[in-house]
């Protein structure tokens, strides 16, 4: 029944679908409306929008850090039409096409928007980059970080120190397993940022965001 109801408000077909509800209302991804409804209705992690509306409006700057197919890069560029944006997602095949198919169908320009097909951390290899190959000194500047990356949420942030010193920078970070977390919260404090877990709605015990890993949750850093 619930698959049923699902296919007649979404459909089932693979295809470009407009956002209908909350912080993404209007823009255009490519998605499987099977596995996609709470992001076609304005569902998917609701609970860090208000977050990321209020970042995204006074930062100058996004690290989309985990970006796949770019949802929070056109989110922020729907909010902010002057930021850079910098997408870090490995590889340069179906994501960054889908990036830009998603820019162009939702009518925003690549303008000002960079994609970059390697993985953010400490390590000293071809695979890598670190945040502070790309802030590390000049002007001050205002920067939203959104990390999703699947367990290397410490290693991205251990490879900035230098930038989150001297820019004046927002944090939302997913963790998916408690020692994850507790980790990278004594690591922000560490360098002085207070935080605060944002603890998952609710209504997610009737709306839950499938996801196999140990813990899905957010938690926002700001100076």
């Amino acid at each position: 029944m619930k698959n049923r109801i699902k296919k007649l408000l979404v459909g089932d077909k693979i295809d470009y679908h407009k956002i209908k509800l909350g912080i993404a209302k209007g823009l255009t991804f490519k998605l499987n409306p099977s596995h996609s409804s709470q992001i076609i209705w304005g569902l998917n992690e609701l609970e860090i929008h208000p977050y990321f509306n209020k970042y995204a409006r006074k930062t100058d700057n996004i690290l989309d850090i985990g970006a796949a197919f770019g949802y929070y890069s056109l989110i922020y560029r729907k909010l902010n039409n002057k930021g850079r944006i910098l997408t870090f997602e490995p590889g340069i095949g179906r994501f960054h096409q889908e990036i830009k198919a998603n820019f162009e169908k939702s009518n925003y320009s690549m303008e000002n928007v960079e994609l970059i097909g390697k993985m953010v951390g400490v390590e000293e290899n071809d695979d890598f980059v670190k945040i502070d190959d790309y802030f590390g000194a000049g002007e001050k500047n205002k920067i939203l970080f959104k990390v999703d990356v699947d367990g290397g949420e410490l290693d991205v942030l251990k490879s900035g120190v230098e930038t989150f010193s001297k820019n004046e920078c927002y944090f939302i970070i997913e963790t998916h397993s408690p020692k994850l977390e507790k980790e990278c919260i004594q690591f922000m404090h560490s360098i002085n940022y207070q935080t605060k877990i944002i603890k998952n709605a609710w209504y997610r015990k009737f709306v839950p965001e499938n996801r196999p890993l140990e813990l899905n949750r957010w938690f926002v850093a700001y100076k």
